[in-house]
């Protein structure tokens, strides 16, 4: 009862989904019509496995919950009732653990890595991994959904509940998402839609005023690091302009909002802190794809004390996790992890063990 756009037109069932076989730059009506859908509500309603679930899958063996199982779909009259829109990959960060059809500045730094080291062992292993990756240098910047595509929300919109928009960086570029405000707004649904956006807080005191007369807003913004640490995760602004942005928001007490961090090697140190930051309110989730930096790559014991603390706080299943990362021990992406220290050290201006409270030294 759901439709996704991702930032390279990938149109399926939600964020997480990649099948093998997935449409792509289908309008809303399009897709709920298509034979493809069809096939697939046949197998979920089944009972099957479907491909492109791999990844909640996985998510439910190593911590015993994912979004497949969090999010209700009414069965009995379906209609499409959530529209989640990655309407571009423009951002204004270069994150360690994101790639450039999220941010279409760390396709420039990968152009730049390719030009002056063509053999770089980091970057030839991760256009053999992911092989988007090498695609999406060459156009650096695009947009997931066109006119019509916006246009045709039109028809679905009094049956939305709830409308999901993220990036790159929604707020760096706005045009879509002013274009889907007014839609929501001709038809007299903003006192009614939930409107959830993720952002890294790159909003303006503007950019709130436009969403003052929504009812229902939520900001999942995302920060895998706090004080220091913010810096080295969320490149190239510091932990001040973060906290100055989040006391822009206190303006709005009608808005909600709610941490979102990744856990990978450079945070699960900190992870018992970050969720007391956020007063317990904030989703931890696993990495995908860059395993080179997962949270396997941290020493056992960083792994146990962070479990430990954070079951103490009540987050059984991310404790869970990192347990699970005591047991993996894949020597690639030891090797990995350090060509990718070496190689964005010089590019991001950082030393990256300065930041850390445990030796790189003790990943052999």
């Amino acid at each position: 009862t759901s439709v996704h756009w991702d930032s390279n037109g990938r149109t399926a069932p939600c964020c997480t989904f990649r099948g093998p076989d997935d449409p792509r730059n289908l309008s809303a009506s399009d897709y709920w019509n298509s034979d493809w859908l069809t096939k697939l509500q046949k197998k979920m309603l089944a009972g099957e496995k479907v491909a492109g679930c791999n990844r909640c899958y996985e998510e439910e063996h190593m911590s015993g919950s994912s979004m497949r199982d969090t999010t209700p779909a009414d069965t009995v009259n379906p209609i499409i009732q959530r529209m989640h829109i990655t309407y571009s990959n423009l951002c204004n960060k270069t994150c360690n653990i994101c790639r450039p059809y999220r941010s279409h500045l760390i396709g420039k730094e990968y152009q730049k890595i390719i030009k002056n080291d063509p053999d770089n062992v980091w970057m030839k292993d991760k256009i053999v991994q992911q092989p988007y990756t090498e695609k999406t240098l060459g156009t650096i910047k695009f947009e997931g959904l066109g006119d019509e595509q916006i246009q045709d929300i039109s028809n679905h919109i009094n049956d939305i509940k709830q409308l999901y928009v993220d990036g790159g960086e929604v707020f760096i570029d706005k045009q879509y998402f002013v274009k889907i405000l007014e839609i929501i707004k001709a038809h007299n649904r903003h006192k009614h839609i939930q409107l959830k956006i993720t952002t890294n807080a790159s909003f303006t005191e503007d950019d709130l005023e436009l969403l003052k007369d929504f009812r229902k807003v939520k900001f999942l913004i995302s920060a895998d690091g706090i004080n220091n640490l913010y810096e080295l995760v969320r490149s190239p602004h510091n932990w001040e302009w973060f906290t100055n942005k989040l006391k822009l928001l206190e303006k709005y007490p009608h808005f909600e909002s709610q941490g979102e961090t990744v856990m990978h090697c450079f945070n699960v140190h900190q992870l018992p802190e970050i969720v007391e930051y956020w007063n317990n309110n904030v989703s931890l989730t696993m990495l995908f794809h860059q395993e080179y930096l997962g949270a396997h790559i941290c020493p056992d014991y960083v792994l146990e004390e962070s479990a430990t603390k954070l079951e103490a706080l009540g987050r059984t299943n991310n404790a869970r996790y990192l347990r699970s990362c005591i047991t993996k021990n894949i020597q690639k992406d030891k090797v990995l992890f350090h060509e990718f220290i070496k190689t964005m050290e010089p590019v991001k201006k950082l030393n990256y063990q300065s930041y850390i409270p445990w030796s790189f030294d003790l990943v052999k």
